[in-house]
C-alpha cells in the first residue's frame, strides 16, 4: 500500500486510519474474544488472506503452529477452514489476529504487532 495507516486502540475497540487521518468504522471491543499473534510467511499471503490490503473477506484459518499466544491467554482455532474476516494487511510476517465472539475475525499488520496485540488484551480485559 503506498499510504500510511494507524491503529488506535480504546475502550471502544480499534479504529483503523487509512492515511493517517482517515478513520473507518471501529473494530468494536464487545465482538473481541480474544487476540493472538499470527505468522502468514511471504509466499502464502495471496493464498491465506486473499491478498494485501482493507477488506471484508474470507481467509484461511490458521494452524495451531501458526500462533503465538499474547500474555497469559490461551491460541484459539476454529475447526472450519475458512472465516470471514475484517483486514487491514499491509505486509507479511507477525500480524495480529483478533477472534470474533460471533462469526467475523480480525487480522491486521502493525509496525509492532507484539505492543498492538497487548494493547487489545488489555482493552479486553478492561472490558470484561
Amino acid at each position: 500500500m503506498g499510504q500510511a495507516t494507524r491503529f488506535v486502540v480504546d475502550g471502544n475497540g480499534v479504529t483503523v486510519s487509512l492515511g493517517g487521518f482517515l478513520p473507518r468504522r471501529v473494530w468494536p471491543i464487545e465482538d473481541f474474544r480474544t487476540v493472538q499473534l499470527r505468522e502468514i510467511p511471504t509466499g502464502t499471503v495471496g493464498v491465506a488472506l486473499g491478498g494485501y490490503g482493507w477488506r471484508r473477506g474470507r481467509a484461511m484459518t490458521p494452524k495451531p503452529e501458526e500462533l503465538t499466544p499474547v500474555g497469559r491467554r490461551k491460541i484459539f482455532t476454529v475447526a472450519e477452514q475458512q472465516r470471514p474476516y475484517r483486514m487491514l494487511v499491509t505486509r507479511p510476517g507477525t500480524s495480529v489476529e483478533i477472534i470474533g465472539t460471533k462469526d467475523t475475525c480480525y487480522i491486521l499488520s502493525p509496525v509492532d504487532p507484539q505492543a498492538a496485540a497487548d494493547a487489545i488484551d488489555q482493552a479486553i480485559r478492561a472490558r470484561r
